[in-house]
């Protein structure tokens, strides 16, 4: 956060690194998260868990998010770890021939799970993600607009 504070001082950003939990259904786990969200009432949703539980939580959670103004949940995985400096990039060759994921496999120990599991994504998008956001109802999205008045209104 303060890496990308000292690159855009306008920015409003707060974070929150919940303690490890398997199960992306546990309850107390997610009333934590999602607490915090809905006090911060964020637009835009940075989700980092590591790839596929990321997205799970965030299609588990959608239409909650969406209620609280959520409007672009991404799962980013280790995209903070470069943005924080704490791991460099590729080389710019890699990158631009679309082969930074191999640059990665052969020199980070552990990373090969971690890139299987990529490869299995498309495959969880197309099976598992059935699940729409549900329309709000006209009272439901006049409540929205009013919080997100309320909200834009405070100093």
């Amino acid at each position: 956060m303060e890496k990308l504070k000292s690159r855009c001082p306008d920015l409003v950003i707060e974070g929150y690194s919940p303690a490890f939990s398997a199960n992306i259904e546990d309850q107390k786990w997610n009333e934590d998260i999602l607490s915090r969200i809905a006090d911060f009432r964020p637009v835009h949703l940075v989700v980092c868990f590591g790839p596929v539980k990321q997205e799970m939580w965030i299609s588990q959670n959608e239409n909650l998010l969406f209620r609280m103004g959520v409007r672009c949940a991404y799962g980013l995985g280790g995209t903070l770890d470069f943005v924080s400096g704490r791991k460099k990039r590729a080389p710019k060759w890699t990158q631009a021939v679309g082969v930074e994921w191999l640059f990665r496999l052969l020199t980070e120990s552990g990373r090969l799970g971690r890139t299987a599991k990529m490869f299995k994504m498309p495959y969880f998008a197309m099976k598992f993600h059935k699940h729409e956001v549900e329309s709000l109802t006209k009272a439901e999205a006049s409540s929205v607009r009013s919080q997100m008045y309320d909200i834009a209104e405070k100093p």
